[in-house]
């Protein structure tokens, strides 16, 4: 979702836009606890910032993150890492960074929902 929050230029920017904007909504119920695990904020960091990308802004990606949604960014542990490996055992289309984001929400007890604009991902889970 964060992938294309940025992304102004085609429909999964809007509805990133728009997921993202109806979370923000409802961060401050005590209920919803939003979690962004640190591979997805490398990933952000791969596809969107480039060098040669001079529209992306770090402190904007901060602001979103941090302060707007109040999101914790847990990392990478051993359970996670271990069931990241048996997802893309069990499925060969399913990339190693997806894996470990599948991973973390799978693993992780208060996980309600994982929201997401990958079609591969949406068709195997």
């Amino acid at each position: 979702m964060l992938l294309f929050y940025f992304n102004r230029r085609n429909d999964k920017g809007r509805i990133a836009r728009e997921t993202i904007k109806k979370i923000l909504r409802n961060v401050d119920n005590a209920d919803i606890h939003v979690r962004i695990p640190q591979v997805t904020l490398g990933e952000l960091l791969i596809f969107y910032c480039k060098p040669t990308n001079d529209e992306c802004d770090p402190s904007r990606m901060i602001t979103l993150i941090k302060k707007k949604l109040q999101a914790d960014y847990p990392s990478v542990n051993d359970n996670i890492l271990v069931l990241a490996k048996e997802l893309m055992t069990n499925d060969r289309s399913i990339k190693p960074y997806d894996s470990v984001l599948v991973a973390h929400a799978l693993v992780d007890k208060s996980t309600k929902w994982l929201l997401t604009t990958d079609q591969t991902l949406i068709s195997n889970f």
